[in-house]
């Protein structure tokens, strides 16, 4: 498992694909330890009700878990007919049918959400805003990823599969269990890197038992040139992955946010990321699945007002809808994706003037805060304005005088009767709050939204 590129990369990711895979791989063990060779009638009944725990808990994390269950319930099955234990037989009875009687009753007790969650399921499995059509090439595009970089893996799991060592205990509940594997990443409708991980486990117990079964049968040369060739990928894997999964430019860019929050106190921000702290902020989680979760993502744009609104990737799923409210609320841009409240005004056309009357562009309640300039093709693409794109002053012929981001709005309004500018660019803006860059000229959703494909 160490030598797969996909645990280097997902398995330190606290998700509930991975929490299931913990319960049902516990579950095996159990199996294997006190079902299939109990010491006695009393652990046996025991363990199966450990068992049974363990798949609610399994089920309880995600509906994925469904899938976990599918592969286990081939591994019982497979062990009992080729034991025919009793032991296993009375596993199966109980550890099937009574929480099979318990889903029917909870099913009748609350059928409409049973349903609801159906209907969902089901539409899953179409086109979305957040997954493409369940038969698109970039649907399989982790499962492609995962051969391509996983090749003597892939090489393993074929030779286990058809393996000549057939003495190996348990061999057809191994190979029936990681087909079923397969046929779980193939047939899931959202194969993301940290599912796809999740059912590996039992994939990776087949291959490697029947490593250690073959290797016993081999010389020694090929049982050190085996564990040779695993270690020098294992260390090629983790030192090409500690390198792209390093945190340091998140680390740099929280410190980053958090100077830049320091200048603003009392400032509201929505941050769907959840990166800052909760104190000035309405945290709202974006999973763009269901028309709720749309609803809900307006509705609270629109009645909290924020100051500041961090664009995610995730946010990027409502595409144009955002990009409307940002526009019609008047958020500019202050780089890498941080939109601010500010003023806007749009040009006749370019290298046009305008005036302005003072107090009615820039104003600001805090007059003794600096303001800051930005110019652009849109309230997306901007840059600071730069001192010979702004003229501010009492204009004698041609002449006046150039102020550069940072003055103050009181000075402005006390001290001159009139603002002209003077831009290559269609629209104008100021703000309260200065620009923002962070490393590498990222943005926020680059920086701390997990790269998808999708």
């Amino acid at each position: 498992l160490f030598t797969c590129s996909f645990f280097l990369s997902q398995g330190f990711r606290l998700r509930s694909d991975l929490l299931a895979s913990v319960f049902q791989l516990a579950s095996l063990a159990i199996f294997l330890r006190w079902i299939n060779q109990p010491t006695s009638q009393k652990e046996s009944f025991w363990a199966t009700w450990v068992i049974i725990l363990l798949h609610m808990l399994m089920l309880s994390c995600t509906p994925k878990a469904i899938w976990h269950l599918a592969i286990n319930s081939v591994f019982f099955l497979s062990c009992y007919y080729s034991h025919r234990s009793a032991h296993t037989k009375n596993f199966l009875l109980l550890g099937y049918l009574f929480p099979g009687i318990l889903f029917l009753g909870i099913f009748a007790l609350y059928s409409d959400q049973f349903l609801s969650a159906w209907h969902f399921f089901q539409m899953s499995f179409h086109e979305g805003p957040d997954h493409p059509a369940f038969f698109s090439a970039k649907a399989f595009f982790y499962i492609i990823r995962l051969l391509k970089e996983n090749i003597l893996l892939d090489l393993l799991f074929l030779l286990s599969i058809v393996g000549w060592v057939h003495s190996i205990p348990f061999r057809t509940a191994l190979v029936a269990s990681s087909i079923m594997v397969v046929v779980a990443m193939l047939f899931h409708n959202d194969r993301l890197s940290f599912y796809i991980l999740s059912v590996l486990p039992v994939l990776v117990i087949s291959i490697s038992h029947f490593l250690w079964s073959f290797s016993f049968s081999k010389s020694k040369i090929f049982q050190s040139g085996l564990v040779v060739l695993l270690v020098v990928q294992g260390i090629y894997f983790w030192n090409r992955f500690s390198q792209e999964n390093s945190n340091e430019v998140q680390i740099e860019a929280i410190h980053l946010l958090e100077d830049y929050l320091k200048s603003y106190p009392g400032v509201t921000y929505f941050d769907a990321n959840a990166v800052m702290p909760r104190s000035n902020q309405v945290y709202f989680f974006v999973s763009p699945s269901h028309e709720e979760n749309r609803t809900a993502l307006f509705s609270i744009l629109k009645s909290n007002h924020f100051d500041l609104i961090f664009f995610s990737n995730r946010m990027a799923f409502y595409g144009q809808e955002v990009l409307d409210f940002l526009r019609e609320n008047n958020y500019w841009n202050l780089g890498g994706g941080i939109f601010g409240k500010s003023q806007s005004y749009g040009f006749p056309g370019p290298h046009k003037l305008m005036t302005a009357p003072t107090g009615t562009f820039c104003h600001f309640p805090s007059p003794e805060k600096p303001i800051y300039f930005y110019e652009g093709n849109s309230f997306v693409e901007t840059k600071p304005m730069t001192a010979q794109s702004i003229l501010v002053g009492r204009f004698k012929g041609n002449k006046g005088e150039a102020f550069s981001s940072g003055i103050s709005s009181s000075e402005m309004e006390m001290k001159y009767s009139s603002v002209t500018y003077a831009s290559s660019v269609p629209i104008i803006a100021c703000s309260q709050f200065k620009p923002i860059g962070f490393p590498n000229g990222s943005s926020f959703g680059q920086i701390f939204d997990v790269d998808s494909a999708y």
